[in-house]
C-alpha cells in the first residue's frame, strides 16, 4: 500500500506473523531444553516414564505384612538320658600326729650360781591346723624341778613323772617361725653347795594337727532348662576313719538341700532324686558335706532325663480377608535340606527345602478373626525370617 507523499504503509498482517514466528522459535527452544521425560510426556510421544524404583515402590504399597517374625533355631522332639560321670568327692574331719624331733640327748644342770640350760627353736608351718602340742622325751637321772619356757611363758616347772608326758604347750604360746624354747633345771637353794641336774633323751615335739576338708563342691551345666524333667544323683560311700559314731552326710544342689542323714558304710549304691525346680539354666553346683569323720565318696555320677523340642507358634488377626496371602520365609544358609511341617489354623504344609528361600500361598488357609502358624521342625535348622503378606 502507498500513503501519502509516495510513502509505503506495512501492512497489520506482517506483524502477527513475526510475532507468531517468534513464539514459535520460543516454543521449539523451550522443547530442547526440556529433559526428555518431560518433553515426551508434553508431547504425548513415547511411552509412560516412572521414575527408578516406582514400580516397586506402588507394588509394595498394595501389599501389607500381616505377620513378621524372626523365629531363630528351631530343633525336634528327643527324649533320653545325660549321664556325667563326677570325680571322687573326699571328705574328712580328723587328727593326726606329727613329731619334730629336737636332739637325742640334753643335760641341763644348775649350782648356785651357774645355770647352764639349753636353749631350741622350732617351726610351725601349719600353724592354723595345730590342735596341741606336747613335749616328750625319756628321762635320765634326774635332781631338782624341770622347768619348760616357750617364747617367754613358763609353761612347766616340776619334778617330771610318767603322767606329766608330753608336757602340755599351750598353743596361744606359739608362732609360725622362730619358736624359742628353753629346758632348765631349778636353783638348789640353800643347798648352795650342790647342783640339780636333769638328763632328757629322744627329745621331740608331739604335734598335733586338726585335718578338715568337710566341704566340696561339682559343678555342671544345662543348657536348656526347659528341657529337664528330673535328675538322679549316685554313689558309693567308702569309710576310711571312723571316731565314735557315724558322721552325718549332707547334699544340696544351688544351695538347696537335696539329703541328710546319717552316714551307713554298707548301705551300697545310694541313689538321690533331684528335683526339678532346683536346677538353673547355665552353671549348677553340688555340694557335699560332713560332720567329722573319713570318707570317699566314689563313682559319682549324675543322670539328667530330658525331653526337649523347640516349635514355634505365632497368633495373628485379619480384620477382614481380602486377596490373596502368602507366606514367605528366610533360612540361614547351610547345604542341608530343611524339613518340618508349617501349621495354619489346623491345615498341614510339609516342608521340604533346600534353598535359603521359601513362598507358598496360604490364601485358603486363612481366615477372618484371629489366626496363629505353627512351625514343627524335622532337623535342626535357622529361621532367619517368616513373613505373612496380604497381596
Amino acid at each position: 500500500m502507498i500513503g501519502k507523499k509516495g510513502q509505503k504503509i506495512e501492512s497489520p498482517t506482517v506483524h502477527v506473523a513475526i510475532f507468531v514466528l517468534l513464539l514459535g522459535l520460543f516454543i521449539i527452544f523451550y522443547l530442547i531444553l526440556l529433559p526428555q521425560a518431560e518433553r515426551e510426556k508434553l508431547l504425548g510421544t513415547g511411552e509412560e516414564y516412572y521414575p527408578e524404583g516406582y514400580e516397586e515402590e506402588a507394588e509394595e504399597e498394595e501389599k501389607e505384612i500381616i505377620l513378621s517374625v524372626v523365629p531363630g533355631r528351631v530343633y525336634p522332639y528327643s527324649r533320653g538320658t545325660e549321664k556325667k560321670n563326677l570325680a571322687s568327692i573326699n571328705l574328712y574331719s580328723t587328727m593326726k600326729t606329727s613329731p619334730i624331733m629336737l636332739a637325742d640327748t640334753i643335760i641341763v644342770t644348775r649350782s648356785f650360781l651357774v645355770n647352764k640350760y639349753k636353749e631350741l627353736s622350732f617351726d610351725l608351718d601349719n600353724l592354723a591346723d595345730v590342735e596341741s602340742l606336747g613335749l616328750f622325751f625319756n628321762t635320765g637321772n634326774t635332781k631338782g624341778n624341770l622347768v619348760v619356757i616357750v617364747n617367754g611363758n613358763e609353761v612347766y616347772r616340776g619334778r617330771v613323772r610318767g603322767g606329766d608326758l608330753p608336757i602340755t604347750i599351750p598353743v596361744e604360746h606359739l608362732k609360725k617361725f622362730n619358736n624359742r624354747l628353753i629346758l632348765e633345771v631349778s636353783h638348789p637353794g640353800i643347798f648352795f653347795l650342790s647342783t640339780n641336774k636333769f638328763i632328757m633323751r629322744d627329745v621331740q615335739l608331739i604335734k598335733q594337727l586338726s585335718l578338715e576338708n568337710k566341704v566340696e563342691f561339682r559343678s555342671f551345666v544345662v543348657d536348656k532348662i526347659d528341657s529337664i524333667r528330673k535328675g538322679k544323683l549316685g554313689f558309693f560311700i567308702n569309710c576310711l576313719k571312723i571316731r565314735g559314731e557315724h558322721g552325718t552326710l549332707k547334699v544340696g544342689l544351688n544351695g538347696r538341700n537335696v539329703y541328710i542323714g546319717k552316714i551307713v558304710c554298707d548301705a551300697g549304691f545310694i541313689d538321690l532324686d533331684l528335683i526339678k525346680s532346683y536346677f538353673v539354666e547355665g552353671r549348677n553346683t553340688l555340694s557335699f558335706e560332713i560332720d567329722k569323720g573319713e570318707y570317699i565318696l566314689e563313682q559319682a555320677r549324675l543322670e539328667l532325663n530330658v525331653e526337649e523340642s523347640k516349635e514355634v507358634r505365632y497368633y495373628f488377626s485379619v480384620d477382614e480377608k481380602k486377596g490373596d496371602y502368602e507366606l514367605k520365609m528366610m533360612f540361614e544358609p547351610i547345604d542341608e535340606v530343611k524339613r518340618g511341617t508349617i501349621t495354619i489354623n489346623g491345615d498341614n504344609l510339609y516342608l521340604d527345602e533346600y534353598s535359603d528361600k521359601y513362598k507358598k500361598d496360604v490364601t485358603s488357609f486363612i481366615r477372618e478373626g484371629e489366626n496363629y502358624i505353627k512351625i514343627t521342625a524335622k532337623n535342626e535348622f535357622v529361621i532367619d525370617l517368616l513373613e505373612i503378606i496380604q497381596e
